[in-house]
């Protein structure tokens, strides 16, 4: 699937999100004001709307913008999850949309960032995932029974704590092996 599938450019990306959150914010019966709608295409660097900086000047006027940015972060949490319930497509959009804007310098990111780490369900695991931390788990007994075992059977005067040093240091390393190989993959 093609980086940026459905949107063309990051106005695009916005539109989308922009309608997302417009439409929650009728559905609770709660609109956004023009100038509150206008200002969440904002972005001092790259495409936007042609007055932008007049509308962000209107809006410092007018609006706290910390009351704004927590509502607009409640309805894109609620629109998301709505979206998530009732639309595949629409979660797939949400994603690729953020992953767009991400790419540039954008308002609307601010707000849409605990919605991230909230409301985007983890990736699945696949079998694929599951035997690599199966075998990960081996490595690391492995590892563990070959310098711990012949220790403690065969010196019975070695630190108990210097053991458990060494098991700490085989999972350690396994665990930073295992995230250099994922790092690796992507």
């Amino acid at each position: 699937m093609p980086a940026h599938e459905h949107f063309a450019d990051s106005m695009q990306a916005k539109g989308f999100l922009v309608s997302r959150i417009v439409e929650e914010a009728h559905r609770q019966n709660q609109p956004l004001s023009d100038l509150e709608e206008k200002m969440l295409y904002f972005s001092e660097t790259c495409p936007t709307l042609s007055n932008t900086m007049e509308i962000a000047e209107r809006f410092e006027e007018e609006i706290d913008s910390g009351k704004y940015e927590d509502r607009i972060c409640r309805l894109a949490k609620s629109a998301y999850r709505h979206d998530s319930q009732e639309s595949p497509e629409n979660t797939r959009l949400w994603k690729e949309a953020i992953r767009v804007l991400k790419e540039e310098d954008h308002y609307i990111l601010v707000m849409l960032r605990s919605l991230e780490t909230s409301s985007f369900p983890p990736k699945a695991t696949t079998n694929k995932d599951q035997w690599r931390l199966l075998g990960y788990g081996l490595l690391t007994a492995s590892l563990m029974a070959l310098f711990a075992v012949p220790i403690l059977i065969y010196d019975k005067n070695f630190p108990k704590l210097a053991v458990e040093a060494i098991l700490a240091a085989i999972a350690g390393a396994v665990y930073w092996l295992s995230r250099y190989m994922e790092r690796r993959k992507k």
